[in-house]
């Protein structure tokens, strides 16, 4: 069998890396079918059917097509060609566009045109498609409930994290050699809910001026979080910017002792359980987030994460300060996590899982 990766896809995104290198891992032969980023979808879909002429003899009967995260404006092309190979369809979305555009970005109101158009291509996209992947089963039960998908079409894949760069084994260093620091990463995105984070950064650092927190990254919701921190002078609270993803690693691997997961309050932040949670576990560390039906999918509450009951930035400061407080069970809590990731949720058993779905649903064996 070989999955063909279809479309104008980041390679390098977390999710496709992830699943890509988990596939090669499990002996599964995959194709590339790339189209360019920088072309409209309109643009993109004559050189498609171009490249069909060449591609698809390539692919014999035992094949599927594979359109990775956000490709929802290719997934059309992607049914005629699979319709004419008679070959599955898979489509991994990651998110709905009117979920993100719409009601977390908040872009254009929910009556607009650009509303319904995110709508449609979701609806399109996620009923074209043989199988749709989704990260949780909340965004599983989501799918189906919004756009009228039977349950038996939609199966939930995490998206886990990659484990041959965020690993814990090259940590040495003890935590009593630097100050106590709670670090955050990520694009500041609504669903983030970084602006509760830096109000709860403020109520700590006055009740203990030692602990230290760490802002990486930019976005969205970046200028309001900049504007919050304008009149911390004591540079315990530190907004640092994007920086590559190795020096990143190095970053929290030697200075984080705990890390934020999410605290956003549109419907989104319900349904996801994003990398860096993931990653962040991976390191070793301690993560704090808010309690949602996503996030008990996969974690236990008090053995491997510390959830806060509410996005008031006082919970969240409450939060902190218990695992501040002590010590021993903020170890626990990241040494169960950093087990339980490295076990469930890495690319070689996200890998294994994908073929598993491919080979219930379709018969197909790599």
């Amino acid at each position: 069998m070989t999955i063909c990766f279809f479309g104008a896809y980041d390679p390098s995104y977390p999710r496709t890396a992830i699943l890509r290198r988990g596939l090669k891992i499990n002996g599964q032969a995959c194709a590339d079918w790339r189209l360019p980023v920088g072309l409209k979808a309109w643009a993109r879909y004559p050189l498609g059917l171009a490249q069909a002429l060449v591609n698809q003899p390539r692919l014999g009967k035992k094949a599927c097509l594979f359109v990775p995260s956000f490709g929802h404006k290719d997934v059309p092309l992607a049914y005629l060609l699979s319709r004419k190979k008679s070959i599955p369809l898979i489509f991994d979305p990651l998110a709905s566009r009117y979920e993100t555009k719409i009601l977390d970005w908040r872009r254009k109101p929910p009556d607009s045109l650009a509303a319904r158009w995110n709508y449609f291509l979701d609806k399109l996209s996620f009923r074209l498609a043989d199988l749709v992947l989704a990260d949780t089963q909340a965004h599983r039960d989501y799918y189906c409930q919004e756009f009228g998908l039977e349950a038996s079409r939609v199966a939930v894949l995490p998206v886990g994290f990659d484990d041959s760069c965020w690993s814990a084994q090259n940590e040495h260093h003890q935590e009593g050699e630097k100050p106590f620091t709670v670090a955050f990463f990520g694009s500041f995105l609504p669903l983030h809910g970084v602006e509760r984070m830096a109000r709860a950064a403020l109520m700590v650092i006055r009740r203990e001026p030692s602990i230290r927190f760490l802002f990486i990254g930019s976005g969205q919701t970046f200028p309001l979080v900049r504007n919050l921190l304008m009149e911390e002078k004591s540079g315990r609270i530190q907004l640092l910017g994007w920086m590559g993803e190795k020096e990143l690693i190095q970053l929290i691997r030697r200075e984080a002792h705990v890390c934020f997961g999410l605290f956003g309050l549109t419907p989104k932040a319900s349904r996801v359980v994003p990398h860096k949670i993931f990653q962040a576990m991976a390191l070793g560390k301690a993560v704090i987030t808010l309690d949602t039906p996503a996030i008990r999918e996969f974690f236990t509450p008090g053995e491997n994460i510390y959830l806060c009951p509410s996005a008031e930035p006082e919970a969240i400061a409450h939060g902190v300060m218990e695992l501040y407080s002590h010590p021993e069970m903020r170890q626990k809590i990241a040494e169960n996590s950093r087990k339980l990731v490295h076990e469930k949720f890495n690319p070689q058993t996200l890998g294994k899982t994908f073929l598993s779905l491919i080979e219930e649903r379709f018969n197909l064996k790599p």
